[in-house]
């Protein structure tokens, strides 16, 4: 064998080696593709979760705190109905 065909066979050799090497790094790019496609729709999945459960609690931030005020209201007029009857029973006693 000449020098020119060792070099042929060389240059052949290394060129299928370049081509086994781009078809595999193709593959590797789609399934990273693939594999950030996924990652990407999981993460959507998990974000429309917590909208959902931020929506819950506001909900129940938000009955909460009718809740809380609807019993301060009580309380008040609890307060004042006590006050009331107190200063009606001192008027009473005192006009007595």
């Amino acid at each position: 064998m000449c020098l020119e065909e060792i070099e042929n066979r060389m240059d052949t050799r290394l060129n299928r080696i370049e081509d086994m090497i781009s078809a595999q790094n193709s593959k590797i790019d789609v399934t990273i593709a693939a594999q950030n496609k996924k990652i990407d729709e999981m993460i959507a999945a998990q974000n429309r979760k917590i909208d959902e459960i931020n929506d819950k609690l506001e909900n129940v931030k938000d009955t909460l705190s009718d809740k809380i005020a609807s019993g301060n209201r009580w309380v008040m007029g609890i307060a004042i109905s006590t006050i009331i009857g107190i200063a009606a029973m001192i008027v009473a006693v005192l006009v007595a």
